[in-house]
C-alpha cells in the first residue's frame, strides 16, 4: 500500500510539473513597459511638476526655476549677453554664462556650479576679465499639480579678475515659487537676500526682460531675450542675449 501511495504521489507530481510547464509556454509574455516619452521623467512622485525641460532650465529669466535636475542627470546652460549703456557709457559683453546643474540621489536636491565667465567692458576704456566662481544647492520643498516651491543657497569665492571680482565671499539665500495658470502660461517668483563679505550693495535697480525659449527636443532648449533698465541710479541700459541648454 505504501508503494501504491508513493507511486500515486509521484504521478501527481509529474502531472503538476507538466501542467505548470504547459501553462508557462501557453501564457503570453508580459509586455515590456513603454519608455517614458520624456527622458527627464518623474522623480518626486505623483503630480511631479518637474517633468519638462522648460520647468528645470533657469534661462532666460531673472527668477530661478523651482524644479531640480533628476538623479543621474546633468543640465548645462550657457549663453551670451550684450549690454549697452543708454547714457553713452559704452557696452559690456558677458559669456559663456555657464551653469552646470547636477542631480543627486535625493530627487528634490540639486547641486549647481558656475565656472568663471568672461566679461569685456568698454566703459572708460576696454577692460576684459573673469568673474568669480560659484556653487549652490537647490531643493524642492513641496509641490502640487499647479504650485511648487523651494529654496536655494548660493556662494561665490573671490577668484575673478580684480575689475570684476566681488573681492570677498558672498552668499545668497533665496526662496523660489512657481504657479501654472494654463498649459501655456505660468508665474514664477524669487525672494532673495545677499550677504556681502566685502563691499556694499548697489542701489535698487529695475529691469524688464522679454524672452522666448523653445524646446527643440526633450533635451535641447534655445532662448533669446531683450532687456532694459530705466533706473538712473545704476545707469540706464538695454541689451540682448541668447543661450542654449542641454540635458544629459
Amino acid at each position: 500500500m505504501i508503494r501504491a501511495l508513493v507511486a500515486g504521489l509521484a504521478m501527481l507530481a509529474v502531472v503538476f510539473v507538466t501542467s505548470t510547464a504547459a501553462h508557462a509556454q501557453s501564457s503570453p509574455a508580459s509586455p515590456s513597459p513603454s519608455p517614458a516619452p520624456n527622458p527627464i521623467g518623474p522623480a518626486l512622485g505623483n503630480n511631479d511638476p518637474c517633468t519638462s525641460l522648460s520647468a528645470i532650465v533657469t534661462r532666460p529669466t531673472v527668477t530661478n526655476s523651482v524644479c531640480t535636475v533628476r538623479p543621474n542627470h546633468v543640465l548645462v546652460e550657457t549663453g551670451y549677453f550684450n549690454t549697452t549703456s543708454s547714457t553713452g557709457g559704452g557696452n559690456t559683453v558677458t559669456y559663456p554664462q555657464t551653469l552646470i546643474a547636477v542631480g543627486t540621489k535625493v530627487p528634490a536636491l540639486e547641486l549647481d556650479f558656475t565656472p568663471p565667465q568672461l566679461t569685456r567692458t568698454s566703459a572708460g576704456g576696454t577692460v576684459t576679465g573673469a568673474t568669480d566662481i560659484g556653487a549652490a544647492l537647490k531643493y524642492v520643498f513641496g509641490y502640487s499639480p499647479k504650485f511648487n516651491w523651494g529654496g536655494q543657497v548660493f556662494f561665490t569665492a573671490p577668484t575673478g579678475s580684480k575689475a570684476f571680482s566681488a573681492n570677498g565671499t558672498n552668499a545668497t539665500y533665496a526662496l523660489n515659487a512657481g504657479y501654472t495658470l494654463t498649459p501655456v502660461f505660468s508665474l514664477a517668483t524669487k525672494l532673495a537676500t545677499n550677504s556681502l563679505t566685502n563691499g556694499v550693495g548697489t542701489p535698487t535697480r529695475t529691469q524688464y526682460m522679454y524672452g522666448v525659449s523653445r524646446d527643440l527636443t526633450p533635451r535641447l532648449q534655445l532662448d533669446a531675450e531683450a532687456f532694459v533698465s530705466p533706473t538712473t541710479a545704476t545707469g540706464k541700459y538695454h541689451g540682448v542675449g541668447f543661450g542654449i541648454s542641454y540635458y544629459f
